[in-house]
């Protein structure tokens, strides 16, 4: 039986508070309901058996997928939450899908119809704003009533104090060469504002007027290449301004990850038999070796050495960094190869399997479990970049002893970020990506969703030499 904790927290509210400040509990409509996905098709929000609900405090049942299947809203160890202002976060889970995020959603409380996109290492992106889709819901928050400032003075009247509102969720939605979306969420209705340009001086600014909770502004006409900072500033309709701390990015670059402080340069290690600081060829990127991904008639195969290796999950495949379709037609060459043992899944993956349920780690053709959550997620990793892979692969992994510690240095195969730069932990040593093409060829395209922040521990490990590009013939 699903978890319904969340209903159940509702009912527990009904019994204490007074009924007008319930939150109602909305249904999805029975025409209005599909998202729509690259790789899922149209996902329905209101299948016969799924039983979908709205509360101000998530999303309970399940939603159908005509290519993965059910994927279930709450499951026991996630569930989709609701702020209870429309603002979607936490994961859904299906069994074909594995973990998919929903911290991209929201409901627009005027409307009721959903708004934004929901990620997923298998699924990729579901998409709430397509021209041919759309899910509505009859859920709306409970009301609040808006704050308004005292009027002071007279008979020691005393009044409330108006706290300003606060800024979270900053980020960088898309970038392009010339332009930016920089996204925030205020716990308050407030005004949009950006402050940007090349220096905490900034000097350019773009506005809009409207009272909301999620804020979207668009930063256009930039250099590529050019690092902008930026603050946010919001104004509520009762007069209380709260400004964000400074950010900064790279126009163009996929790297432009929000941060505060300055990108370094990668750390060069000195060689003092040359006259200029060179890399160590101790520490240099291996030069890797060419791979094929070939497709015969829906089966699929990398080739690895010279030899044909079957793959027996999307999970494995994606470990490896391809998706299905970077696969080419295979040819009568192709075929005459030799058969090889089956992919295992790749170093730097997060795994687990149906019948093994255990999150492993893979590093170096070894498995490593982890003692706690505490640990898994003091390294930054995230429930959501797990893989689903097949337990004969999982279990051909030698196990390796149970991660303890989340101040330890990340371990071979992972991709760390610091300051801006995202570096391949590989060797012992950390090898910064060059550009995005080169990112590109050893990951998903344009996936950072399993990049995880640098501790001090990997701040320690030795610089090499940067990342060269995978061959793909």
């Amino acid at each position: 039986m699903k978890s319904k904790t969340k209903l159940t927290l509702a009912i527990l509210a009904s019994l204490i508070l007074p009924l007008t400040v319930l939150a109602s509990t909305g249904t999805i409509d029975s025409t209005n309901k599909y998202a729509w996905g690259s790789n899922t098709g149209y996902v329905n929000f209101n299948p016969t058996n799924g039983n979908v609900e709205v509360t101000s405090s998530g999303l309970t049942g399940d939603i159908w997928s005509d290519t993965y299947g059910w994927i279930n809203l709450d499951p026991t160890d996630a569930g989709v939450t609701n702020d209870g202002n429309g603002n979607l976060g936490g994961y859904a889970w299906g069994q074909n899908t594995g973990y998919i995020s929903f911290s991209g959603v929201t409901i627009n409380t005027s409307t009721g119809i959903f708004q934004g996109t929901a990620t997923g290492t298998i699924v990729g992106t579901i998409n709430f704003n397509c021209s041919n889709c759309e899910v509505l819901t009859t859920w709306a928050p409970t009301p609040t009533p808006t704050p308004t400032p005292s009027s002071g003075g007279g008979g020691g009247g005393g009044g409330g104090t108006i706290t300003a509102p606060t800024i979270t969720n900053v980020a960088l939605a898309t970038t392009t060469p010339t332009s930016a979306v920089v996204t925030w969420m205020t716990n308050y209705e407030s005004t949009s504002e950006v402050d940007y340009g090349t220096t905490t001086a900034y000097g350019l600014s773009t506005t809009s007027p409207a009272q909301i909770y999620n804020h979207s502004l668009e930063l256009s006409n930039l250099s590529p290449g050019t690092t902008y900072h930026f603050i946010v500033k919001g104004t509520t309709n009762y007069g209380s301004s709260v400004v964000s701390t400074d950010y900064y990015f790279t126009a163009g670059s996929a790297f432009s990850l929000v941060s505060t402080v300055p990108t370094p340069t990668p750390t060069q290690v000195s060689n003092p038999s040359a006259s200029s600081t060179v890399v160590n060829a101790s520490l240099a990127f291996p030069v890797p070796a060419p791979l094929s991904l070939i497709n015969e008639n829906g089966t699929f195969y990398l080739i690895q050495n010279g030899q044909l290796r079957g793959i027996t999950s999307p999970g494995i495949l994606y470990s490896y960094g391809f998706a299905f379709s970077d696969a080419t037609p295979a040819t009568p060459a192709d075929l005459a190869l030799p058969y090889g043992s089956l992919l295992l899944p790749n170093s730097g993956a997060l795994v687990k399997s149906q019948q093994d349920k255990t999150v492993y780690l893979v590093s170096d053709g070894q498995r490593y479990g982890f003692t706690s959550s505490k640990v898994f997620l003091g390294l930054g990793f995230k429930f959501s970049s797990v893989l689903l892979v097949t337990n004969p692969e999982l279990q051909a992994l030698p196990l390796g002893a149970d991660i303890s510690n989340a101040s330890a240095a990340h371990m071979d195969g992972l991709n760390i970020i610091t300051a801006g730069t995202i570096y391949w932990v590989f060797g012992g040593v950390r090898c910064p990506y060059p550009s995005l093409a080169i990112y590109n060829s050893w990951n998903l395209h344009n996936d950072f969703s399993k990049v995880v922040p640098a501790n001090a521990a990997d701040l320690s490990l030795p610089a090499g030499s940067p990342v060269t590009a995978r061959v793909v013939e």
